[in-house]
């Protein structure tokens, strides 16, 4: 091995190895503080928990993330705007886990998330590749309006599916270990040690979050983490002439959460309610609507997960043509939400 890539490879391993033990360090501690501060889910009629739960695994996962990045071997210039939006909106994750904040104010954070990242660290989509079938969609004027959708799309669709214990952590853990799937020879490109650290940081996260004793929630800070963490890889490794994958890939490796954010707002815009008022109408809920337990639950909608990115990664991998990945995403969208609306009407 090449003594460069090798100094590489050990710098990284540091970087992960630190991030590791930080967020263990940080839920331990914080886990003490919030029962003080009052940082607690308060179970209610529409939560499954009967207990206070602390709100700590955002603020954990991210202080891991910020120590690793301190550790990689990378400019920090070119990660500024990134690091910027990501504590902006961490901090306004949290505040919300503290003291709900209204859906206006945080869609405008969240969009304002995407103007950083677009403006300082040029992270933009502009095309959606050649999903007609009738050559590359390049976007022009709609570029930017399209990647603000994005980003709050993402963030918003690990939110609305957090739910249940595993749902949002066992999702994005999905997507990430797809992408490094997509990306295994490409280390040295940022965006892919980026994708390794939110993935050591959940490990650790998901190990307290499905534990009986000493249990955890990511509240708002930290499904705003990962949301944005993960569409700004999505993003930087699907653009460009040097792009990872192809801008479809993105649709099946984040398959779940999107299709679900957009079942639900689809449901609820149908029946005349807020597309922000929360209720049990999410697959999960339904899951355990029908009779199932809780762990179960939990399986068969990580399964489905694994299932769609299984099919975006063997058809990146087999160069299937784009159109037809398009095409067979919206057919498998419709029969997705048919199978809920059906469940929910009749169970």
């Amino acid at each position: 091995m090449d003594f460069r890539l090798s100094e590489q490879f050990y710098e990284i391993s540091a970087a992960l190895i630190a991030a590791f033990i930080i967020t263990i360090i940080a839920i331990k501690l914080l886990y003490l503080i919030a029962k003080r501060i009052d940082l607690i889910d308060h179970p209610n009629e529409r939560k499954y928990h009967t207990q206070k739960i602390p709100v700590i695994g955002g603020i954990s996962m991210f202080l891991g993330f910020a120590f690793g990045l301190m550790i990689l071997p990378i400019d920090f210039n070119i990660i500024k705007g990134f690091f910027l939006a990501l504590m902006l909106i961490v901090m306004l994750g949290a505040i919300d886990d503290y003291h709900p904040q209204s859906h206006w104010l945080r869609l405008s954070f969240q969009l304002l998330a995407g103007l950083i990242l677009i403006n300082i660290s040029n992270i933009q989509i502009h095309s959606l590749g050649n999903i007609i079938g009738m050559g590359n969609f390049t976007l022009e004027v709609s570029s930017t309006l399209i990647t603000l959708i994005a980003v709050a799309g993402a963030i918003n669709s690990i939110n609305f599916i957090d739910g249940m214990d595993g749902i949002a952590g066992g999702v994005s853990l999905v997507t990430i270990i797809s992408i490094i799937i997509l990306s295994y020879n490409s280390l040295d490109l940022i965006l892919v040690q980026l994708a390794l650290l939110i993935l050591i940081v959940l490990i650790p996260f998901m190990f307290f979050n499905l534990g009986k004793t000493n249990k955890i929630f990511m509240g708002d800070a930290g499904s705003m983490f990962l949301g944005l963490g993960i569409i700004v890889v999505l993003i930087g490794l699907s653009q460009g002439s040097e792009a990872v994958f192809r801008p479809i890939t993105v649709l099946w490796i984040f398959a779940l959460p999107l299709i679900d954010l957009l079942f639900v707002i689809f449901r609820r815009v149908l029946n005349r309610e807020s597309p922000f008022l929360p209720d049990r109408r999410h697959i999960h809920y339904l899951f355990v609507k029908i009779g199932v337990s809780d762990k179960l639950a939990l399986f068969y909608v990580l399964s489905i997960s694994g299932i769609f990115a299984t099919i975006g990664i063997f058809s990146e991998l087999m160069a299937v043509a784009e159109w037809k990945m398009f095409t067979l995403f919206i057919a498998s969208s419709i029969l997705y939400s048919g199978t809920l609306l059906y469940f929910d009407k009749h169970s």
